[in-house]
């Protein structure tokens, strides 16, 4: 275990089972591992507990306060107190740490920010009587090591800022008929189907659909004069040419009339 450390998180290590030892304590808590961190002074960790003006007589004070001194009967100087459950979890912490900033091993920053990641527990409880801001410190970790911010809130703003960049899938697939219409470049046809069609079993009046039956009406007694000429031409050719289309499906050569406009 101890070469995943380094010399002075390993000393770390060392002085937190000393500290444990001296207040009684049955194991080694994240209060020790706090109390170590502002005692080894090689680390970055004990540097940014300076900056927040968190000093060794301030963190002991603060667990005689909340544990006091234990019942734990003179040890031996080499014996070894397991660490607690809330001290296991933190060594793993500091562990993913190292990995998700690409060290090689788990230095006393990695402790200092994994012992930042949970309020709950009683080191960071300690921090906040000594009017320590959790995420401040943790910002001032991760400059001290070169680092702007987390990888997570730099993912948090790929992801606030995707909506913005559109759906480039969707776009290359499909037509976007909302800003068509806004822009002017709608198909005229867009949702007037009875119109184009001609539909016969349309309830509409022959008053409402002059040019139902083109062929009969629009050109034998000039019902469509009542349409715009631009817009009469474009009906009527539209229908002429369906029509057309169907007649050569159908063998039917010759059947219309040439339109002339």
């Amino acid at each position: 275990m101890d070469n995943l450390f380094t010399p002075s998180a390993k000393s770390v290590l060392v002085l937190a089972q000393e500290q444990a030892k001296y207040f009684k304590h049955q194991a080694v808590g994240t209060e020790h591992l706090l109390l170590a961190l502002t005692i080894e002074k090689n680390g970055i960790a004990n540097k940014v507990l300076q900056q927040f003006s968190v000093s060794e007589d301030d963190v002991r004070e603060e667990i005689e306060r909340f544990t006091g001194y234990g019942t734990l009967a003179n040890t031996d100087k080499d014996s070894y107190l397991p660490y607690s459950p809330k001290a296991k979890t933190l060594l793993a912490l500091a562990g993913d740490e190292a990995k998700r900033l690409g060290a090689a091993k788990i230095g006393t920053e990695h402790l200092l920010l994994a012992l930042l990641s949970d309020e709950t527990i009683l080191s960071s409880r300690i921090l906040k009587n000594l009017n320590v801001e959790l995420p401040d410190a943790r910002k001032v970790v991760l400059r001290k090591l070169g680092i702007a911010d987390t990888p997570k809130r730099r993912n948090d703003s790929r992801t606030r800022r995707a909506p913005q960049g559109g759906t480039p899938t969707l776009d290359s697939l499909a037509r976007n008929l909302t800003d068509a219409a806004k822009e002017g470049r709608m198909d005229p046809t867009v949702g007037r189907d009875k119109e184009v069609t001609g539909d016969s079993n349309s309830e509409s009046t022959d008053e409402e659909q002059p040019c139902l039956n083109w062929r009969t009406r629009c050109w034998e007694n000039g019902d469509c004069g009542r349409l715009s000429p631009t817009y009469r031409s474009w009906r009527c050719a539209r229908r002429y040419a369906t029509e057309a289309i169907n007649d050569a499906r159908h063998g039917i050569i010759g059947g219309r009339d040439e339109i002339s406009w």
